[in-house]
């Protein structure tokens, strides 16, 4: 979290306001009952996430009504913590992921039982439309859950900066920045939306500091890389798509045979249903692949960033400006002052020769930077977060599968039949979220890989092959043995329970550490594999120069235009 940039050519956020004649030595770690605020999330998301989208010229022009959104609270439920210049939207629908999603599902689920209950007896009419009942409700939770639980429990307050301190009022402003150790110290979690730039930034690590001096605390530390909330969407956007035209041309091939059961006729559409399919992926995948790439990528830079971390190299607003205000040249105070003195007395350890900037710069390296390098380093995505947004595409469909088991029912089946048609219907139905959440576990690390190759079209054409592959792999033989097996019998069921084992495997903290070592990603070895980037990097920087005099002045002459762009973007 960081206040917004000061001038539209100058992203870094503003958090020096004070003159220099009211200096203060450290933040406070306790505020007026009026300035210690929190916002409910509700609000904080409102207007598809308009309060996100990076602030006009340092907020000078700030409406304060915005204040008002935000109400005096004795403690804070979740501290956001992010930066002023990454993307607006996407730290939105990162949000919308990690508090809406699990309800989505839920909901998704209720409302498709229920409407396959209604098929069943009778109340609705059995027909394949129904199924647009179960996505609205997935669609219409995802958007809106915090907004729903407020009718019904309390809303989840928190921490946003441009709503929880005064920007309309110079004082209340400065008391609210001096007092940011009190919010962090009044929250219960840090949710760290992440992106390159979040451990440059002096305000951030402090806010992770804040969190990272107690053990205790730790744990409460939470991550949403917003470039794999990225990759959530587009995937997610990818099976609800394909699962959305498998079940339209099913209708549209075989509209009789819509929610019946297995017959020969329905299995001699099979074939052509599949080729449309492959013809759909084939062009869809490509590009999804192409974007993930490009996703990846950018989350690589992370774990070499960590792997180097020093608190020293953090940048802030006030030093990039000479401590002077770019629009009333009034004296800036120097924020880094401020925050080195309140991290003296968190982390300076009498029994070590390490001061207390090169304590919380070791601790990032050595205990935050292993576990972040699996969740960004292109490894495997959560599986939490999978089955909420890609394993929810095929619940709508339940509804279907479950008509046909109530019709079933009511055909006088009962014993070891109506047993075995029950678990035949769940392997039917499951193997196509299955399918999906094994898609998205195997494309990360092949996007991983696939940085490796010259060609980038090349890389996705070969992680769609394999994709594809498993996907036939894991879909194709269960529904085969589905067709041609009677329906006691409990072999495809036994096909289903083992790719279903192979998920859980995969995802289990054996599975996720035996991928990272074939990635050559142990988290022990980060360290070491940053330094060797770098080290990398100042070699060729040397052979570059080396080239002639000519072309090393006008190196320097960019890369001195280079460093005065960036330290306007900073």
């Amino acid at each position: 979290m960081s206040m917004p940039p000061a001038s539209p050519s100058d992203s870094q956020p503003v958090r020096s306001t004070s003159k220099a004649s009211k200096l203060s030595k450290q933040l406070k770690t306790q505020l007026e009952p009026e300035l210690l605020r929190a916002v409910p999330l509700d609000r904080a998301l409102a207007g598809w996430g308009r309060h996100w989208e990076t602030p006009d010229s340092g907020m000078f022009n700030v409406d304060p009504k915005n204040y008002k959104l935000s109400q005096p609270s004795k403690s804070v439920d979740v501290f956001l913590s992010h930066d002023w210049a990454s993307n607006g939207k996407q730290k939105f629908l990162s949000l919308l992921i990690v508090y809406n999603s699990r309800a989505a599902f839920l909901a998704c689920l209720a409302v498709s039982v229920l409407v396959g209950v209604l098929r069943g007896y009778g109340v609705l009419p059995d027909e394949g439309w129904t199924v647009v009942i179960g996505h609205g409700s997935y669609l219409l939770v995802f958007l809106f859950w915090q907004r729903l639980r407020t009718l019904v429990c309390r809303p989840l307050t928190v921490f946003l900066d441009k709503l929880c301190v005064a920007q309309h009022d110079e004082e209340l402003k400065q008391k609210g920045i001096e007092g940011i150790a009190a919010f962090l110290l009044s929250s219960q979690q840090l949710m760290v939306l992440l992106t390159p730039r979040y451990f440059t930034r002096l305000w951030c690590l402090l806010e992770m500091a804040t969190f990272m001096k107690d053990s205790e605390r730790q744990r409460s530390i939470h991550v949403m890389p917003l470039k794999t909330a990225v990759l959530f969407l587009l995937a997610s956007g990818c099976w609800f798509f394909l699962a959305i035209c498998w079940n339209v041309s099913s209708a549209v091939i075989r509209p009789s045979l819509v929610g019946s059961a297995k017959s020969a006729e329905m299995w001699s559409q099979v074939p052509i249903l599949a080729g449309l399919m492959l013809l759909l992926s084939g062009a869809l995948l490509p590009f999804v692949f192409y974007l993930g790439m490009g996703l990846v990528a950018d989350l690589e830079r992370i774990p070499r960033q960590l792997a180097n971390f020093r608190l020293d190299d953090a940048k802030c607003f006030c030093c990039s400006n000479n401590h002077r205000h770019p629009h009333n040249g009034s004296r800036l105070q120097c924020d880094r002052k401020l925050v080195y003195n309140t991290l003296k007395q968190w982390y300076d350890d009498v029994e070590s020769k390490a001061d207390h900037l090169e304590t919380f710069s070791r601790l990032v390296r050595e205990e935050l930077a292993p576990s972040i390098a699996l969740l960004v380093g292109g490894v495997t995505l959560p599986l939490s977060y999978t089955v909420f947004t890609v394993g929810a595409s095929n619940l709508p469909y339940l509804a279907d599968h479950l008509a046909v088991w109530i019709a079933y029912v009511h055909s006088g089946s009962s014993g070891y039949a109506l047993f075995a048609f029950t678990l035949r219907a769940v392997a039917d139905w499951g193997t196509v979220p299955l399918a999906s959440m094994l898609a998205v576990w195997i494309s990360n690390p092949l996007l991983k890989a696939g940085l490796r190759l010259r060609s980038r079209w090349c890389a996705t054409i070969v992680t769609q092959s394999i994709v594809v592959f498993v996907v036939v792999m894991v879909w194709a033989p269960t529904q085969v043995v589905l067709g041609l097996t009677e329906q006691g019998d409990l072999r495809p069921v036994a096909l289903f329970l083992f790719w279903l084992a192979v998920l859980l495997a995969l995802h289990s903290p054996l599975g996720t550490r035996g991928l990272a070592s074939a990635l050559g990603e142990k988290p022990g070895t980060i360290a070491a594999k940053g330094k060797e980037d770098s080290a990398m990097d100042d070699i060729v920087q040397e052979k570059t120069v080396a080239t002639g005099m000519g072309r090393e002045v006008a190196v320097q002459e960019s890369l001195a235009v280079e460093a005065c762009v960036f330290c306007n973007i900073l």
